[in-house]
């Protein structure tokens, strides 16, 4: 199913997360790389770069190592200097052609739900790739994926979340359940799923994710974890036959 996923890291337990999330939806199978995103704000962009990245390089790379021990698969750990954490992680993603980046809950959210903050938002914004993110408090209650649920429109968007489950549902033996429904009816029904599907708002012909009204409620509002897809990708005029 995912054979590349890059996993944000910060200082707080969300990055443990969202690592029992990624080797959750493929054990065994996986490519794990672990990044840290090293905020360069504007003012070091102006002479200052080369000192920050050496001054801040060692803690990177020491809470990495932190986390890179605890993991039950070989990962690598990508310490990246970037703007901001979104800009890196998809900087990070797209440079290597991952299929998924995983992020973890703000510290705000409910133990065991899914709450994006402000720098997690930018990260399933535009996208290169599908963008897990799993709930606060995952790593101490990780479930097996026997159900896999698909929010379902009859959209282009909610085809390429349906196809991605069923290939999830392969490689983990779950079953798939299709709802259809609004943020609100989507997020009842995350209580009694393992993890969401949703598709992504269509956003010209890019690939990439693009947040619609229901993938916005869902990421406030998640009790499983949720995986935002790619965006359909729409056929340029001058390709379509007449």
């Amino acid at each position: 199913m995912y054979a590349d996923a890059v996993i944000g890291i910060e200082g707080t337990d969300a990055g443990r997360d969202a690592l029992a999330l990624a080797q959750t939806l493929a054990p065994g199978s996986i490519h794990l790389a672990l990044a840290h995103v090293r905020v360069l704000a504007a003012p070091a962009l102006r002479g200052h770069s080369s000192a920050f990245a050496a001054r801040t390089r060692e803690d990177s790379i020491q809470l990495l190592s932190a986390v890179q021990e605890r993991a039950l698969a070989a990962t690598e750990i990508l310490s990246v200097l970037a703007p901001d954490v979104a800009a890196g992680l998809h900087d990070v993603a797209e440079s290597r052609g991952a299929d998924l980046l995983v992020i973890g809950s703000s510290r705000r959210s409910a133990i065991g739900r899914v709450l994006v903050g402000a720098d997690t938002r930018a990260v399933l914004d535009r996208a290169p790739c599908a963008v897990a993110v799993a709930p606060l408090g995952y790593r101490k209650r990780v479930k097996i994926v026997e159900v896999i649920g698909v929010a379902n429109d009859d959209s282009a968007q909610s085809s390429v979340a349906l196809a991605r489950a069923m290939a999830l549902a392969q490689a983990t033996g779950a079953k798939v359940v299709a709802c259809r429904g609004s943020g609100e009816e989507l997020a009842a029904f995350s209580e009694t799923i393992d993890v969401l599907i949703c598709g992504s708002r269509n956003n010209g012909i890019v690939r990439r994710v693009a947040l619609g009204s229901t993938g916005d409620y869902l990421s406030r509002h998640c009790a499983c974890p949720l995986i935002i897809t790619t965006a359909a990708v729409r056929e340029p005029a001058s390709s379509v036959a007449p």
